[in-house]
């Protein structure tokens, strides 16, 4: 990937930030940044593409709306492939970056299917909730039924502060 992502850089004249401790395979990066998870965050906002083969390196380009490929196979990376193609994204999963400059991502169209999907979640959560409110469950069953859902549903993640109801 980082063979890729170097032609690309090269390709549309940008520099190229590498936030993974790769220098020790490629002493010859043009910059590698090893700091704390607020400077991956402003790093990420801040670029003009991400390529990226995390999870949360594309969860955090499209909170911070970049242009972002992800490069991988999509048998091992299905919830980031599950992700893009929830969000009509899926070109942007690449298995090389050989011709990847596409048009640029629409936000606006993106934030609505994402703020859709946000609502299923949460409308799940919240039912999730007042059903195991009425029955009495123990804790176990809370954590594995949302568990359970959100590994069941791929292309719903929005789990914050379900551990606030137990």
């Amino acid at each position: 990937m980082i063979h890729y992502a170097k032609v690309f850089a090269q390709s549309i004249g940008l520099r190229l930030v590498v936030l993974y401790p790769i220098a020790e395979i490629e002493p010859q990066m043009d910059y590698t940044v090893l700091q704390t998870p607020s400077y991956f965050l402003k790093t990420i906002a801040n670029a003009s593409y991400v390529i990226t083969s995390s999870f949360h390196g594309l969860a955090f380009s499209i909170v911070f709306k970049r242009e972002v490929y992800v490069v991988g196979d999509s048998g091992k990376n299905v919830r980031m492939k599950s992700l893009l193609d929830s969000l009509g994204m899926g070109e942007r999963f690449v298995t090389d970056l050989s011709g990847s400059v596409t048009d640029r991502l629409n936000y606006t169209e993106i934030a609505k299917k994402l703020q859709a999907l946000r609502t299923v979640s949460q409308s799940y959560l919240i039912d999730t909730i007042e059903e195991i409110k009425k029955c009495n469950y123990d804790k176990r069953f809370i954590y594995f039924r949302l568990w359970y859902h959100w590994r069941c549903n791929q292309g719903i993640y929005y789990l914050a502060s379900a551990n606030a109801y137990v």
